[in-house]
């Protein structure tokens, strides 16, 4: 995606030079045209990026996340007590959505699909020696722990 900016604003400095050196007896407004809808469109697609990184331009109160070999586990937290949870492989993955609850040092997420990783819904935050916060899952059976770690955080008080 970055690629793709920096190719834009190439392109862009690319039309705004060949728009200053044309010889041609057009308008000033007609010759630099292709460049001032490429001053637009930046912005544009950055607020655009934002709207769906943010679903929809909610505020996001808490970005936590499990980095494994081969798989990724992103949950983000919104300020409207809604959650998003990827869960990703190397052949994609899949978005599970619903609210959430953060009482005292427990978050719960209440959602119809529950996934098999975190079937209960329920996180602890924690702290481990090297003060870096995380949600530690409780497992109704014993299996494998998969923390999530926090990256940003408006939400717990620790």
């Amino acid at each position: 995606m970055l690629f793709l900016y920096f190719f834009f604003v190439g392109v862009l400095i690319y039309s705004f030079i060949r728009s200053y050196r044309t010889k041609s007896p057009r308008r000033i407004s007609i010759r630099f045209f292709p460049f001032i809808i490429g001053v637009i469109l930046v912005p544009v697609f950055f607020l655009v990026s934002s709207y769906y990184k943010n679903n929809g331009f909610k505020s996001i109160v808490v970005q936590a996340r499990h980095e494994g070999r081969f798989n990724s586990i992103h949950l983000t937290l919104f300020n409207d007590r809604t959650f998003q949870l990827l869960n990703s492989g190397p052949f994609g993955g899949n978005y599970i959505r619903g609210t959430y609850r953060y009482l005292q040092d427990t978050l719960y997420i209440d959602t119809d699909k529950l996934t098999e990783i975190y079937p209960t819904g329920k996180f602890v935050v924690r702290i481990n020696n090297k003060n870096q916060k995380y949600f530690d899952p409780i497992l109704d059976k014993p299996a494998l722990q998969l923390p999530l770690f926090i990256k940003n955080d408006r939400l717990t008080k620790k």
